[in-house]
């Protein structure tokens, strides 16, 4: 699986919760293992699991994480690089300014290494005038630093970089209103790293 696996309250779709299966939070990995369900299709499963405060949830898939992001942008700039070769050499499959607007939107879901770029180069052998102006929130050994302390301390990395990312989202604006029920939407949100 490809993408995060979280639970969410949006019990849409489901009409009559007790004709549904409920399992426990804590028996999530274990159910999963002797059903042999495909994690790639869980919006498609019906269960209620209960969690830990004996509110109803279901599963829920989240977006893809960065290194299939990664993977689905070099097939396609290999897909563009042969179809340029066999059919049309000016055919664009996809232009720099959806590239740009992508390498935005991995920066704002914390890629903060700027690998977009290079990944363009090493699979067209073009390279484009990108910006440079956004200053990385952390320096490489910086987020080295970071990762180890993580580690040491049992944090979810991951989280801890939504939660950087949504106050820097709110850093230099004079009112930050929302700024903490961002941080609560962010803790809300119940990742599974099954």
């Amino acid at each position: 699986m490809n993408g995060e696996v979280y639970l969410t309250s949006n019990l849409d779709g489901i009409s009559d919760i007790e004709s549904h299966p409920k399992i426990y939070k804590s028996e999530i990995k274990q159910y999963i293992e002797n059903n042999n369900i495909n994690l790639a299709t869980v919006e498609d499963l019906d269960v209620i699991v209960i969690d830990d405060d004996e509110s109803y949830k279901r599963f829920g898939v989240g977006p893809f994480t960065l290194n299939a992001r990664e993977e689905i942008l070099r097939r396609l700039l290999r897909t563009q690089k042969t179809v340029r070769k066999l059919h049309d050499p000016n055919i664009e499959l996809i232009t720099i300014e959806e590239l740009k607007a992508i390498r935005k939107y991995w920066h704002d879901d914390l890629q903060w290494e700027d690998r977009l770029p290079q990944i363009v180069k090493d699979e067209t052998g073009e390279d484009f005038d990108w910006q440079h102006d956004d200053r990385p929130v952390f320096k490489e050994d910086q987020l080295t630093d970071l990762e180890t302390l993580c580690q040491e301390e049992g944090v979810n990395l991951s989280l801890l970089k939504q939660l950087i990312s949504v106050e820097k989202d709110y850093s230099g604006v004079k009112v930050r209103r929302g700024l903490f029920q961002s941080f609560d939407k962010t803790l809300k949100q119940d990742f599974l790293h099954l």
